[in-house]
């Protein structure tokens, strides 16, 4: 009897120690991964959008593609607006030098 409490002690600590290590990866994958490159960007100069948790800038950008393919393509040669909607808009804001996120890794 005494045998079987241990092996399921140990057992139980084993399950609890892999989940920790387990959700640590997650958490440095999905999280604190992403915030340290983006500081290191930062301090080497290149502006941008903050990181965002797992949808990064898609949402967004997805939304300025719609809203720019509801309106008819201009007949200018400058249809950046229209093709690349966000990226105009991120480069306009920062500068020419900048990053985005696209999950799962930066532009």
């Amino acid at each position: 009897m005494e045998d079987f409490l241990v092996s399921k002690a140990l057992l139980s600590f084993l399950v609890v120690g892999l989940l920790m290590i387990w959700g640590w990866r997650i958490l440095n994958w999905v999280w604190l991964k992403p915030k340290r490159l983006e500081q290191c960007l930062r301090q080497q100069g290149l502006r941008g959008n903050p990181y965002r948790f797992l949808c990064g800038d898609l949402k967004e950008s997805f939304a300025m593609r719609k809203q720019a393919r509801a309106k008819p393509l201009p007949l200018s040669d400058d249809i950046v607006e229209y093709v690349v909607p966000f990226l105009h808009r991120t480069v306009r804001t920062y500068g020419q030098v900048v990053h985005s996120v696209y999950i799962p890794g930066w532009r």
